[in-house]
């Protein structure tokens, strides 16, 4: 489930890009694949805050999972991320489990 305020497109195979001065977007579940070499979730001036769901990257690189620029922002409360260990991202009271995986690690957030 997605709730969106204001303006949410994708874009260069991001599926989740949120762009632009009071843009909110809330992920509650789902699955979010970004193209390789790209991110999952993006916030350019927006705000995204992930409740719950699965986000990878196509490729061998995760390293911009998520990724925010400007004066955009992500905030993790919940989720299960390939290959990308979400910890700067996470809310209060958050914290990463990493489980080995057939398909390398999967980190999942729940609370401390």
């Amino acid at each position: 489930m997605i709730q969106a305020t204001a303006r949410s497109h994708s874009r260069a195979g991001c599926p989740i890009y949120a762009r632009g001065q009071g843009c909110r977007v809330d992920l509650y579940g789902g699955r979010y694949l970004g193209g390789a070499g790209s991110c999952a979730v993006c916030a350019a001036a927006g705000q995204v805050i992930l409740h719950g769901g699965l986000y990878a990257v196509k490729g061998d690189s995760a390293d911009h999972l998520l990724y925010s620029v400007g004066d955009g922002a992500i905030t993790v409360e919940g989720g299960r991320f390939v290959g990308f260990d979400p910890a700067a991202c996470l809310a209060p009271g958050r914290t990463t489990a990493a489980q080995e995986t057939d398909k390398g690690i999967l980190y999942v957030v729940k609370e401390l």
